[in-house]
């Protein structure tokens, strides 16, 4: 059984329901999604030191997303596929910069991150494109609000 597993540091405006909800609406697209996700919520430090050793950005982002491929094993024997990695304080900038709802901004970068485990990416107009319509898509189904992921 897959499952999105959640810190418990997980701010408020995280919906674990929802967020299994997401997690299952975007299980049923991957052919590949044979395991778990684990979620973390990371402080600014944290989340540029993996933007420094990950990516070619020099400071915090909003969200991460690495593929273990093999897949980890967990303490209770399950298959990890990947894990996402959030910044709460990036996030809650952003969405105040926006005047997005941070219930929803929270579910977007989880969404985000998933597409990303996917194998999605969006380095060009057209599969930024795919990216997003997907993500909608996703959203939508999930009872959420959809945003442009890159707003300027």
């Amino acid at each position: 059984m897959l499952a999105v597993i959640l810190p418990d540091n997980a701010p408020d405006q995280v919906q674990p329901e929802g967020w299994r909800r997401l997690f299952a609406i975007w299980s049923k697209l991957v052919d590949d999604a044979k395991g778990n996700v684990v979620v973390s919520f990371l402080d600014p430090v944290e989340m540029e030191t993996l933007a420094r050793q990950h990516t070619d950005k020099t400071e915090a982002t909003d969200v991460l997303s690495f593929r273990y491929n093999p897949p980890l094993v967990d303490e209770q024997g399950q298959q990890v596929i990947g894990e996402i990695a959030i910044c709460p304080a990036v996030a809650e900038a952003f969405a105040r910069d926006h005047d997005l709802d941070l219930e929803n901004e929270y579910a977007t970068l989880f969404v985000h991150g998933l597409m990303h485990l996917a194998g999605h990416d969006h380095a060009d107009s057209k599969s930024r494109r795919r990216f997003e319509v997907d993500t909608h898509a996703i959203m939508e189904q999930g009872g959420y609000q959809t945003v442009s992921l890159w707003l300027d």
